[in-house]
C-alpha cells in the first residue's frame, strides 16, 4: 500500500509540469514573427499494438488508444480538472496525458492569427514559467499530419534530462486539447530510448479523432 502512495504521488509530482497552467498570458509587446513551419506527413498506422480501451472527452469530440497493457491511473482531479486522464506503462517508466486546454478569448486570438502553432508555443512558455525555467525546448515547433488531422507538436526536457513530447489540436467543436507523453524516472527502471519513445508517441497519435 505504501508502494503504491509513493508510485501515485510521484505520478502526481510530474504532473504538475507535464500540464500546462490554466492561465492563459499573452505577450503582446512582440508579435511573433512569421516563418514556415516545417510539416511531418506520419503513417495513419500505429507502429505498436494498441488496446482497444478508448479515451473519450467529456464533449465526446475526441477519442483515442492508449498502447497495449497500459493502465489507467486515476489521478482524483487533485493536479488540475483540465486533466482527461492520464496512463503508464507496467513499469512506470512512461506516461501519457490527455487534456483540455480552455478555450478562453486569448487563446482563440492566437489560433486565429498562428494556428495550432501559436497553441503549442502557449503550452511550452506556460510550462516553462511554471517550472521557473527548469524546462527547455529540444529543437523548434513543428506540424505533424496524420491523414485528415492536424497536430501542432513540439519536446521539451527538464533539468533532471527527462524528455517528453506535446501535440497540441482543435476539434471540430471548437475544444482545444493537449496529449503528453514523458519520461518518468519513479521506479529506477531503465528509460526507454528516444526513438522507442517517439515511436509509442506517435502511434498513440495515429489513434487519436477529432
Amino acid at each position: 500500500k505504501m508502494q503504491k502512495q509513493i508510485l501515485k504521488f510521484s505520478i502526481l509530482y510530474f504532473l504538475t509540469i507535464l500540464l500546462i497552467n490554466s492561465c492563459i498570458i499573452v505577450k503582446e509587446e512582440n508579435k511573433l514573427e512569421q516563418q514556415a513551419i516545417p510539416e511531418i506527413l506520419l503513417s495513419p498506422k500505429p507502429q505498436i499494438p494498441m488496446s482497444e480501451e478508448l479515451i473519450r472527452s467529456k464533449d465526446g469530440d475526441m477519442i483515442a488508444n492508449i498502447p497495449e497493457n497500459w493502465f489507467f491511473v486515476d489521478v482524483e482531479e487533485k493536479v488540475s480538472s483540465d486533466i482527461i486522464c492520464f496512463a503508464t506503462n507496467s513499469d512506470f517508466s512512461l506516461g501519457i496525458a490527455f487534456s483540455y486546454i480552455r478555450s478562453v478569448p486569448q487563446v482563440d486570438e492566437v489560433f486565429e492569427n498562428e494556428g495550432l502553432i501559436g497553441i503549442a508555443r502557449i503550452s511550452f512558455d506556460n510550462r516553462q514559467k511554471k517550472s521557473a525555467g527548469a524546462i527547455k525546448l529540444v529543437g523548434d515547433y513543428n506540424i505533424l499530419q496524420i491523414g485528415a488531422f492536424t497536430f501542432a507538436h513540439y519536446d521539451f526536457i527538464n533539468s533532471n534530462g527527462l524528455l517528453a513530447s506535446s501535440a497540441v489540436f482543435k476539434s471540430e467543436e471548437n475544444n482545444y486539447y493537449e496529449f503528453s507523453l514523458l519520461q518518468m524516472n519513479i521506479t529506477g527502471k531503465i528509460l526507454p530510448d528516444k526513438l522507442e519513445t517517439q515511436k509509442i508517441f506517435e502511434s498513440v497519435l495515429t489513434t487519436i479523432q477529432y
